[in-house]
């Protein structure tokens, strides 16, 4: 299951950053009216009614590539926009602090009761 969604969100990334950069998808994204992003839309929806339906791969994999166009269309126009730096802000923003880190793991380790002492003070070095 996390395998899959690591392929979607790398299939998405990788779509994006083609899109971003000039060249003939560039263009072809640009140049597409709005009509032709809702289709994609519908395109998408539709795949998703169906992978649910039919717990099929492949339309789990139409749904992919729909919202991959979706979302290298919105980071296009942010690129465009001279505000690509947002984009890797904005990937790197909800990233937990090591102090929320640090009571999430404290946590754990107190609730599983399991055995911890072979990290020794490594794991200070990674905060």
């Amino acid at each position: 299951m996390l395998g899959i969604v690591g392929a979607q969100l790398g299939f998405t990334a990788l779509v994006s950053s083609i899109m971003a950069q000039p060249g003939l998808v560039h263009g072809i994204a640009l140049n597409s009216s709005l009509a032709w992003l809702f289709i994609v839309f519908l395109l998408g929806l539709g795949a998703t009614v169906a992978s649910l339906a039919t717990e099929s791969l492949i339309w789990l994999g139409a749904f992919t590539v729909a919202q991959s166009w979706i979302v290298g269309m919105v980071v296009m126009q942010y690129v465009d926009a001279g505000l690509g730096n947002l984009i890797g802000q904005a990937l790197a923003k909800p990233s937990p602090s090591p102090r929320q880190m640090l009571l999430v793991l404290s946590a754990y380790v107190l609730n599983s009761k399991d055995n911890f002492n072979f990290l020794g003070t490594s794991w200070a070095r990674g905060f």
